[in-house]
């Protein structure tokens, strides 16, 4: 370990910050030798950039075994890098050819007749969500943790309900909807069916190829139009509070094998001007999960941000425990905020 985070130091003193590809060829190398998650984050985060890091290698080195810890270090480092050059010279996994615009077409067709498809056919379930919220208040990236929240959910195919569990891991009985803080919901097929329904009227463009978590994925960014949106943002504080529909933006990426979404990120576009709300960029990931003795793909974590005039806020959402949802279920749900 000592010899890793040697390199750093060295290099970026010496030349006045490392290239990506070097960054990249040492993290493999400790994740191959089994170096702990915390000592390569520790060591990833003393990195200076000459040029910038790019969403693409944060992907593959997660799928080569970069720990949590890890990939928060270099999202960080991916923030600070954002308005250096592009990086040349990456070498990171053998992609396709760039498909044809028949080969997209193609793809996009069977992604939304999958998403679409999806979003009918999920069971009702119940599941956690354990929500770490955080704060920044001057825009580096440093998160401040403010508490944590334990929530069961329950779907029932039409909506999401709540149950606020825990608030710091103490029991709690109060009401999710006065919790305080941003919630975000939709995350059950709602923002697919926003990103895929022919109403909206998405349009799709080829980005690149991506190694997401080992599998080899289409990524696409999209745009759906405020006139066709159904992306709904609302805020609201002691003095004022708004509530708008929004076009949106982001990027899906589809499994080239199963052209399922493994993750999507969407964020508002066109906010009002006068809002002091100025983006909400967010970010969901799929896994399979076992419900009921069937295999599902469901969300596995979501990224949310709202980055606002004075400070920015974030909430990460970790999914687990999915029970096939039952009638003698003892929980009383609120409906989704």
């Amino acid at each position: 370990m000592r010899s890793f985070v040697a390199f750093f130091v060295l290099v970026g003193s010496c030349n006045g910050g490392i290239r990506v590809q070097e960054l990249l060829e040492s993290a493999q190398a400790a994740l191959k030798a089994g170096t702990a998650d915390a000592d390569v984050a520790s060591a990833v985060s003393q990195a200076t950039f000459s040029e910038k890091l790019d969403l693409a290698v944060v992907e593959e080195l997660e799928s080569r075994g970069a720990g949590p810890e890890t990939v928060e270090a270099l999202e960080k480092l991916r923030w600070v890098s954002s308005k250096l050059l592009p990086a040349t010279g990456i070498a990171l996994f053998e992609a396709p050819a760039v498909p044809g615009v028949a080969e997209r077409d193609e793809v996009i067709a069977v992604a939304r007749m999958e998403a679409l498809r999806y979003t009918t056919g999920l069971p009702d379930f119940i599941c956690t969500q354990s929500v770490s919220r955080f704060e920044d208040a001057k825009f580096t990236q440093n998160w401040k943790p403010l508490d944590t929240l334990k929530v069961a959910t329950a779907y029932n195919g039409k909506a999401e309900k709540y149950k606020l569990l825990e608030i710091k891991g103490k029991t709690t009985s109060k009401d999710f909807r006065k919790v305080g803080g941003f919630r975000s919901s939709g995350e059950f097929g709602g923002t697919l069916r926003a990103i895929f329904a022919e109403k909206s009227k998405t349009e799709f463009r080829w980005d690149r190829w991506s190694r997401l978590r080992g599998r080899v994925a289409y990524v696409f960014s999209y745009r759906v139009a405020k006139a066709d949106s159904t992306y709904s943002v609302g805020y609201s504080t002691f003095t004022t509070r708004g509530n708008s529909v929004t076009g949106m933006v982001g990027s899906v990426w589809i499994d080239r094998e199963t052209k399922r979404v493994l993750r999507l990120t969407s964020e508002a576009e066109e906010l009002p001007a006068e809002w002091p709300i100025r983006a909400t960029p967010s970010m969901m990931d799929y896994d399979w999960a076992d419900v009921g003795g069937v295999a599902y793909l469901l969300p596995r974590r979501v990224d949310s941000r709202v980055i606002r005039v004075q400070n920015q806020r974030r909430n990460v959402t970790e999914f687990s425990e999915y029970k096939k949802f039952s009638a003698k279920a003892t929980v009383s749900f609120e409906a989704a905020p």
